[in-house]
């Protein structure tokens, strides 16, 4: 399986997250750190494809889908946001064997966040049935093409906002998240 996990410019990033600027570019850095960490970890993931959002989410997804059917057309896919402060990598195995087990209807899952009106996790049996719907409601609007997969808290937890950031962390943040929180509280949150 090819992850794809888009990005933005970190300044640019989680623009929500009201926090003094070294503490939110810290912020944003550590969770795709942490994110990264946890797919190379993964027994599911072969390959991560970090895609640049300059442009539009669901645009930069559908290009980066495009360019691997040519190059690995049966290659299950699946975006990863790089948001997902306390994803491990056990509970994103389960999420994807879940995931896995439900494309056969539609060839689409997804994974609704914490919140309920967004996406998580996508997957799809191949690059050429990815069809990103990102963006306010985009829960509904995958729920229209894709089959829907309940996962562990800390799969579906984003983080956009500070109220967010507390609920990731009482869920147990990744190693570089912990240290970048630990960092700022030791220097008075800069």
């Amino acid at each position: 399986m090819i992850a794809l996990v888009p990005t933005k410019a970190t300044q640019e990033a989680k623009s929500r997250l009201a926090l003094p600027a070294p503490l939110h570019d810290d912020l944003v850095t550590a969770m795709r750190e942490d994110v990264l960490a946890a797919l190379s970890e993964s027994s599911h993931i072969d390959r991560v494809v970090v895609v640049d959002e300059a442009g539009g989410l669901n645009a930069a997804l559908q290009a980066a889908s495009a360019r691997l059917s040519a190059t690995d057309p049966t290659s299950p896919v699946v975006v990863v946001p790089a948001d997902l402060a306390a994803l491990t990598p056990a509970t994103l195995d389960a999420a994807l064997a879940a995931a896995t087990t439900a494309l056969a209807p539609t060839g689409l899952a997804f994974v609704r966040d914490a919140e309920g009106s967004g996406t998580t996790l996508l997957v799809a049996a191949t690059p050429d049935r990815l069809d990103p719907r990102y963006g306010p409601g985009s829960a509904e609007a995958h729920a229209q093409i894709a089959t829907e997969v309940d996962a562990d808290p800390r799969v579906r937890r984003d983080v956009d906002t500070l109220a967010d950031l507390y609920a990731a962390t009482a869920l147990g943040l990744g190693p570089a998240c912990a240290g970048a929180l630990s960092a700022a509280a030791t220097t008075g949150a800069r």
